[in-house]
């Protein structure tokens, strides 16, 4: 519980709560919120990401430290992440029971069990991480890995309770910054891009349509990069998949400052001797049939209300639902004004413009913010 830790945890705790209503833009709210942890646990180091829901890759981050992480720094955990066996993995935490552990529990005392201690943190200096994720349901929008310096204690039981006492909280606050953040009016540019990297990490080739896309994506704040966290790690998940180590898509996707969402894909080239050391990433607007999942991740629809939603989408009529779902007529039509209930729409036609003219049409006429749900 947060008064397990006096006074100034349950004034942190109330504090996180209210931020999650404010619709504060993504980096903006986690900095905000890292304050408010920062006041009741200590740490050294912490990296809050913003994480695509779908895919679980990082789009964006907000870094602190005594000093900026090195591009470098940040591939190495990027690596450990998505291509090393490990401990503690914010994808497996995504499917886990509880939002927060530690890797003194996870290597159950033994912290060199980790490849990330051993070759990461042992240099680093870094003694003790803590790690967790910010879900609203089943749902995980964003993460924190927070570090203590080698010789300073292990964090709390108390501590772990309070960050898990507050996860739910930040989930919320990271999902309603997308539902707020309405679009405005861009230079028109629409084309996808292409980048192709190195084995080396180095930028072989890249269209001016990709640069263009680039220019738009807000950077990791602490973070002094060449390329935008979310280009590397799509990188890493596509070797992931090429070597066998993952079977996730190598894609995410994250909404621009302008409102627009782009979709960030990447994949290994083969050479003619069979090779695969480059990577092709391709930025692209994204489809609407790309977007839809993320759409309705963000209003929290029910497994049965996203596949019936689908199906409206479609053009489907009630009757082809239900025998679609092997479900009575009625119970799509209860389904139905649940889904308008949590989009506040009325209609068909209406949840279709929630949807899509909100969330994925590049801008719209009048200014303001997308209804809550």
């Amino acid at each position: 519980m947060p008064n397990q830790l006096g006074v100034a945890a349950v004034i942190a705790h109330e504090a996180i709560q209210r931020l999650a209503a404010s619709g504060l833009p993504q980096l903006e709210f986690l900095r905000e919120v890292a304050r408010r942890v920062g006041s009741v646990i200590s740490y050294d180091a912490g990296a809050w990401l913003v994480t695509d829901p779908a895919t679980l890759l990082q789009t964006s981050a907000f870094i602190e430290g005594p000093q900026p992480i090195s591009e470098q720094t940040h591939l190495r955990f990027a690596d450990n992440e998505l291509l090393t066996p490990d401990f503690a993995k914010i994808t497996e935490m995504a499917r886990g029971l509880h939002p927060v552990v530690t890797l003194q529990e996870a290597t159950r005392g033994d912290l060199y069990r980790s490849t990330r201690h051993r070759t990461i943190h042992a240099e680093l200096g870094v003694g003790h991480e803590m790690r967790a994720v910010f879900r609203t349901s089943e749902t995980t929008w964003g993460a924190v890995c927070m570090c203590r310096a080698a010789g300073r204690p292990n964090f709390s039981a108390a501590e772990q309770d309070f960050l898990a006492g507050v996860s739910e909280h930040i989930g919320h606050g990271l999902r309603l910054a997308l539902l707020l953040n309405s679009a405005t009016e861009t230079d028109g540019h629409g084309m996808p891009g292409m980048i192709v990297m190195g084995p080396d990490d180095t930028v072989e080739s890249a269209t001016p349509e990709a640069e263009a896309w680039l220019a738009q994506i807000t950077r990791d704040e602490g973070a002094n990069f060449e390329l935008p966290s979310v280009v590397h790690n799509a990188v890493r998940q596509a070797r992931a998949i090429a070597s066998g180590v993952a079977s996730a898509p190598a894609y995410s996707r994250l909404r621009l400052e302008s409102g627009r969402w782009l979709v960030v894909r990447a994949t290994q080239l083969h050479g003619r001797d069979g090779r695969t050391d480059s990577t092709a990433i391709v930025l692209e607007p994204a489809r609407a049939a790309e977007l839809a999942p993320v759409v309705v991740e963000l209003y929290e629809l029910t497994p049965r209300e996203r596949r019936v939603t689908e199906l409206l989408l479609r053009g489907l009529p009630i009757d082809e639902i239900a025998a679609a779902l092997w479900i009575s007529r009625h119970t799509v039509r209860d389904h139905t004004k649940a889904i308008f209930a949590k989009l506040a729409v009325g209609s068909r036609p209406e949840l279709m413009a929630k949807l899509f003219h909100d969330h994925y049409r590049r801008s719209i006429n009048e200014p303001g913010v997308a209804r809550l749900p």
